[in-house]
């Protein structure tokens, strides 16, 4: 049996970690395209992008749930600065809206 979901998804391409709050102002989440090694932030990744991270607020701090994190905790809420989630970030992501 196939649900329905009241969604809108837009895809987002060309913006910085910085930009992330202002896709925050037409939707409600975003799926960020991220490098898988952002679960060990003091490391840098080889490349950027390949990996889907939901990203739940955009302010000084970027707070994401990544569902392959090396613990709970990293799974279900990490919390990383701009700069640093940034280095991680391929540019770009899937904005989500409720419908209505």
């Amino acid at each position: 049996m196939r649900e329905e979901y009241s969604v809108d998804a837009e895809v987002v391409t060309g913006i910085t970690a910085d930009g992330i709050g202002r896709a925050f102002q037409e939707a409600e989440f975003l799926m960020a395209s991220v490098h898988h090694s952002i679960r060990w932030p003091d490391r840098e990744p080889a490349s950027e992008g390949g990996h889907l991270v939901l990203v739940l607020e955009a302010a000084d701090d970027i707070i994401f749930h990544n569902p392959s994190g090396h613990n709970l905790s990293s799974q279900e809420y990490a919390s990383l600065p701009v700069p640093i989630f940034n280095k991680f970030f391929a540019g770009r992501g899937i904005a989500l809206k409720a419908k209505g």
